[in-house]
């Protein structure tokens, strides 16, 4: 059979980064794993130069090979430099993308989008141009996010939305919500949904059960979660049990979450970590008796699957919840995971104090999410499906 050559083009990061560099990673290990040739371009600079392990402009990980076109792999605290820099990644990735395809080294474009509408046009135009597939990770609905106000963003934002399904070969939408706004939009692509992936095996740790905490653990721009778990915690009367906040976020953003924490009637027992190694990571999530990841009622947490639910599963441990967005595709009240029916304060405390008066009950619930986590997220799942689907297309073509 002959190999199969991936490149990966938008997102950059790698190999180290946020929750969508590591669920990219395990799609592309899964690749791999079943004979695939893959190649990670990173066209922009943005790692700090603080950060504990050194990052070469080209090297590999984990089975994995990356190449920064970019100046260099660090983010210049000089604005020119940064704009230079950007300039000469976006360049150099064309000219590389033209010699792999002249080397016989590129079958399929697989893009990660992290800006406007145009990269998707680019990234179009190449692989008709290189008479190459393009497969578009779809993780988010931007039309929801409220946040980019500004006419340019929102113009962009919809006719992503509105066309990737059209500009695409393939498309792998991590939600049902956004499968649906494919189909909504006529999507012409090959679709397959592919939830957030984890390896499982980097999970057996041996627990230590010397302390009971509850874990929320996401980005400090989740302002309104944080606040909700705060609150829910709050109303528990039980100092046998702490919260734990692992979070990451800039400055201002911290500051709010200390500010929350301040006025919390149960300060003293909520603890607050940030900036963990991933190894210290898991080890929080081992030891917590529960994990909690709060979905409300809106578009934007209908139509993302946060990458936490999992790893949670990983775990064993039982996942407190709401009955939102992509939970009621995989789990059940009661058997696999906690969930509250509404994004309510009350009824989530109420699934905190179960854990407290019920733990033997709560960690066959846990078991249960991991056996439900390990068939729908385990990154080995899906390399022979993603294979499938670009053999598919290749014939379609």
């Amino acid at each position: 059979m002959k190999k199969i050559y991936i490149v990966h083009v938008g997102l950059s990061g790698f190999p180290f980064g946020s929750a969508a560099i590591n669920n990219s990673i395990f799609r592309y290990k899964s690749l791999v794993e079943e004979g695939a040739n893959v190649l990670l371009i990173n066209n922009r600079a943005v790692h700090k130069k603080d950060i504990p392990t050194e990052i070469k402009k080209e090297g590999s990980f984990e089975g994995l090979k990356y190449i920064y076109t970019s100046l260099s792999p660090y983010k210049s605290d000089k604005f020119i430099v940064r704009r230079l820099s950007n300039f000469k990644g976006k360049l150099n990735e064309v000219l590389l993308l033209i010699k792999l395809k002249f080397t016989k080294r590129i079958d399929v474009l697989m893009f990660y989008p992290t800006g406007s509408f145009y990269d998707l046009l680019k990234y179009r135009f190449i692989s008709k141009i290189f008479k190459i597939q393009l497969i578009v990770q779809y993780v988010e609905y931007r039309t929801s996010f409220k946040s980019r106000k500004k006419i340019f963003m929102r113009i962009s934002d919809y006719l992503f939305d509105k066309y990737i399904g059209n500009l695409a070969d393939g498309v792998l939408p991590i939600s049902q919500f956004l499968v649906d706004n494919l189909k909504k939009n006529n999507c012409s692509a090959s679709i397959l949904k592919i939830p957030p992936l984890v390896d499982f095996d980097e999970f057996n740790v041996e627990k230590n059960d010397k302390e009971n905490y509850f874990l929320y653990c996401g980005s400090a721009g989740y302002l309104n979660a944080i606040s909700f778990v705060i609150d829910s915690f709050g109303m528990i009367n039980n100092s046998d049990y702490s919260l734990y906040l692992v979070i990451n976020g800039n400055s201002k953003q911290m500051e709010k979450v200390k500010k929350m924490i301040a006025i919390s009637d149960k300060k003293e027992y909520i603890k607050l970590h940030s900036k963990l190694s991933y190894k210290a990571l898991v080890k929080f999530y081992i030891n917590a008796s529960a994990m909690l990841i709060p979905l409300s009622n809106s578009l934007q947490d209908e139509a993302r699957f946060p990458y936490k639910i999992s790893e949670y599963c990983a775990t064993g441990n039982p996942i407190i919840t709401t009955n939102f967005g992509e939970v009621k595709y995989y789990f059940e009240d009661m058997k696999s995971a906690l969930i509250a029916n509404n994004y309510h304060e009350i009824e989530f405390a109420n699934k905190m104090k179960f854990v407290m008066d019920n733990p033997e009950k709560a960690k066959e619930i846990g078991q249960k999410a991991k056996k439900v986590g390990y068939n729908y997220f385990h990154y080995l799942n899906y390399g022979k499906k993603l294979i499938d689907l670009i053999k598919n297309i290749k014939k379609a073509v």
